[in-house]
């Protein structure tokens, strides 16, 4: 895969303030799609918005704020940690559907912020 797939270095190239993104990684292997999600990432340190419309909970768990929807009404919102702190939570609940596919202990980080340190990532809060 290339470093950014057409149509992120079109944003990039364009300078675009937004960009929306609706399952953008649903026909790539595992390996594409973590580099894809860090090229959007990589367009938020220049100050681009995305806007990221995913069922792949773990992609949302770097984002700045999350809005979850349910039959298309707005039941939750928040950053990652927030969500998963609501006891019976509706996010929370699908994230740890999701994370339990993977055989995960606790819930997946998702994709690193590139200026995190890996070690912050295990300061995550679990339920």
């Amino acid at each position: 895969m290339r470093l950014f797939p057409d149509g992120f270095a079109r944003a990039r190239y364009r300078r675009a303030p937004l960009l929306i993104v609706d399952e953008p990684t649903s026909a790539l292997d595992p390996k594409a799609e973590v580099e894809a999600f860090q090229a959007l990432r990589s367009l938020t340190d220049d100050g681009t918005t995305v806007l990221l419309i995913t069922h792949r909970l773990a992609a949302t768990a770097t984002a700045d704020l999350i809005y979850v929807l349910d039959h298309g009404r707005l039941i939750e919102q928040g950053t990652h940690a927030d969500l998963m702190a609501l006891p019976g939570g509706h996010y929370r609940a699908l994230y740890e559907i999701q994370a339990a596919q993977y055989g995960a202990s606790r819930p997946l980080n998702g994709v690193p912020h590139p200026t995190r340190p890996a070690s912050a990532e295990a300061d995550l809060p679990t339920p």
